[in-house]
């Protein structure tokens, strides 16, 4: 029987449990651990020899592979009672980091190991990597202070609705989560020697979301005015309302698909946004992204069959 070690930080994933059951169902078994809340802390990392496996309610597990069903990022905090949380943060980034040292060349992981995760979420290496595969990316992306954004191109950038630094955490009382930024501080003198993401706008007609799993690709778009006259936040959206079965154009889904063997990943949701002339700007790779919320039953039923079956490899 396979061990799969999922890892993620939200208590709660209906995707997520989706995709357990099914890999249950194949008869695989699954050891969950939810790295930010104290409900999933009981579990440690137990050397004995030549041997490290996970220790978890009593018994010793060797996983035949890792899945990373959300971005394993140490700056979501998602239960706020934690005496130190910083310390709790560190801990989960240290256990993090030995998972993939323990296993990097014994045993499977999705969509990739802790490096090319980074990789891919590393907005100065995606992009240059995706323009070399023959996708279209934005014209100009800086990572600077407001200062030396100035300073560095005289051409107009717009400041990225996430910046840097950003700590995500969620407040109980709300059921809100959180991002603190100094996001609204601009004009303060503090403020401009903050790092943010900037970028060329791009006046934009649709946004594209897509999910790979392996060789196959789902799209959906959602039609709009404009990303530049009003912001629009599309996970607050109605799916079923705004997103539309898509079909990307054969050289976008070529040079994609081409992207996705470069980078080494076997999962992933990348984002496009669609100008008024109909160029495919790629924006975005999101390795650890979500699904579920995009598409219609049918496909999610098709996402998380090929993800569980992924996830067992060959029978």
């Amino acid at each position: 029987m396979k061990m799969i070690l999922v890892l993620t930080h939200l208590e709660e994933d209906e995707q997520l449990e989706r995709v357990i059951a099914l890999v249950k169902e194949k008869g695989g078994h699954v050891l969950t651990l939810c790295t930010n809340t104290r409900n999933h802390l009981n579990f440690a990392l137990q050397m004995e020899g030549s041997r490290v496996g996970i220790m978890y309610d009593g018994n010793f597990f060797i996983p035949n592979a890792i899945w990373y069903a959300t971005h394993p990022r140490t700056d979501a905090l998602y239960c706020l009672d934690f005496r130190f949380p910083g310390e709790h943060r560190s801990a989960m980034s240290q256990f993090i980091t030995d998972l993939h040292y323990a296993y990097r060349t014994d045993i499977s992981w999705f969509p990739g190991d802790l490096n090319l995760i980074g990789q891919a979420d590393s907005k100065p290496f995606l992009l240059k990597e995706a323009t070399l595969c023959g996708l279209v990316t934005p014209a100009t992306t800086l990572n600077a202070t407001l200062v030396a954004k100035q300073k560095a191109t005289a051409e107009k950038l717009y400041k990225k609705k996430l910046g840097f630094p950003s700590v995500i955490t969620f407040d109980k009382k709300s059921r809100i989560e959180l991002v603190t930024t100094t996001e609204n501080k601009l004009g303060d003198s503090n403020a401009r020697k903050e790092i943010w993401q900037w970028q060329t706008p791009i006046e934009s007609v649709s946004h594209v979301r897509c999910c790979i799993v392996g060789e196959k690709i789902w799209a959906v778009v959602w039609h709009r005015k404009s990303t530049i006259s009003k912001l629009y936040d599309y996970r607050s959206q109605e799916k079923e309302e705004f997103w539309q079965h898509y079909c990307l154009p054969v050289d976008v889904e070529i040079n994609l698909s081409r992207l996705m063997r470069h980078l080494k990943l076997q999962i992933a949701c990348p984002e496009f946004l669609i100008k008024k002339d109909g160029q495919h700007v790629f924006i975005d790779m999101n390795p650890c992204g979500d699904w579920m919320g995009f598409f219609k039953e049918s496909i999610n039923a098709e996402i998380a069959e090929s993800i569980a079956t992924l996830l067992l490899g060959p029978v």
